[in-house]
């Protein structure tokens, strides 16, 4: 059978690979260049295996595979361990290695991760990568958020990175979180703030940014800014939810609804489910989950239900059934 994958030389391979580095779309003949351009590596080192420098850029495109199976994990490590031992960009070798274990979901050795990081960061402290994986570790698996910050600042602040897949655009986003988390509304702002306007730069937009900027606004007590901000996420998508272990699973809408409320803006709070039913008949419902704690009779129980008679009776032509879930029960409303 013939092969029609494209041949690539050794130039273009390294291309590729810079391209990934600034985080650039490949084209399209090339978003499969992985397999080709290991056979090609491969092929070359055969005949000279001491080459270090095609070596480390076959660790580089077997590092590149956006699905990295068990087989492909191993043999990416061999190959990153292998030039551990030659002692060839260790500081890059060891952040590459210490990046695929934290990837692996059954490796847990999480202080000799940290020991690789250290290491590389003792090399090369300009790499803001290594500091922005530091973080990661701190703040995902060690749970110290004050370690995570700092880390988190130094990645932000030296934002340079020679590395792929890299996390670039995200530094401000989970520097904004952490703040955010700790307390730090007004730093929290300005992470959010910074996040957003990168977005722009890659062509990006994110409900969720815009949420988390609300919710900094809301906790330093600007609440016009937070309404503000909690409406562009809306506009983004109707179903904008944060997911994560400090806000659990919380929608936009809900937080839109909760500040109105809080504000004293009942008709305001209503006006606002009304205007998303069109969107989504749906989404009043969102307001509802086991976590929240809502039960027939309540409040907000008591508005969902007075949004879609509202809606109903706009429309008295149309036959609407909605079913509304509380924590033990479920209620049919026609």
């Amino acid at each position: 059978m013939q092969d029609n994958k494209k041949n690539y030389t050794i130039e273009e391979i390294e291309a590729i690979i810079n391209k990934r580095i600034n985080n650039e779309e490949l084209e399209e003949k090339d978003a499969d260049y992985h397999e080709k351009s290991q056979e090609i590596l491969e092929e070359y080192l055969k005949k000279d295996s001491n080459n270090i420098e095609l070596l480390f850029l076959l660790g580089l495109v077997q590092y590149d595979y956006l699905y990295i199976n068990n087989d492909e994990y191993k043999k990416v490590i061999t190959t990153f361990k292998k030039l551990l031992n030659l002692n060839y960009k260790k500081d890059k070798v060891l952040y590459y290695l210490a990046s695929l274990y934290y990837r692996d979901c059954y490796y847990n050795d999480y202080e000799k991760i940290i020991q690789l990081l250290e290491n590389a960061v003792k090399l090369n402290n300009k790499d803001s990568e290594y500091w922005y994986l530091l973080g990661n570790i701190h703040f995902n698996i060690k749970k110290d958020y004050n370690k995570a910050l700092y880390y988190h600042k130094k990645a932000a602040e030296i934002n340079y990175t020679e590395t792929i897949n890299n996390n670039k655009k995200y530094y401000y986003y989970t520097l904004g979180q952490i703040n955010l988390y700790l307390g730090n509304s007004k730093d929290a702002i300005e992470n959010f703030k910074k996040a957003i306007k990168d977005l722009r730069d890659y062509f990006d937009e994110n409900d969720n940014y815009w949420h988390y900027l609300g919710l900094s606004y809301e906790k330093n007590g600007q609440y016009d800014e937070a309404l503000k901000n909690y409406k562009k996420a809306l506009n983004i998508n109707v179903r904008s939810e944060l997911d994560d272990y400090f806000y659990k699973k919380l929608y936009t809408i809900k937080s839109l609804y909760d500040l109105y409320k809080k504000l004293g803006k009942n008709a305001k709070a209503i006006e606002m489910l009304e205007k998303n039913i069109e969107k989504d008949v749906s989404s009043p419902l969102m307001l509802i989950s086991s976590e929240y704690n809502i039960f027939k009779g309540s409040e907000t129980y008591n508005d969902i239900v007075q949004t879609y008679t509202n809606i109903i009776k706009c429309h008295h032509n149309l036959k609407y059934t909605f079913v509304v879930f509380s924590d033990d029960s479920s209620d049919l409303y026609k």
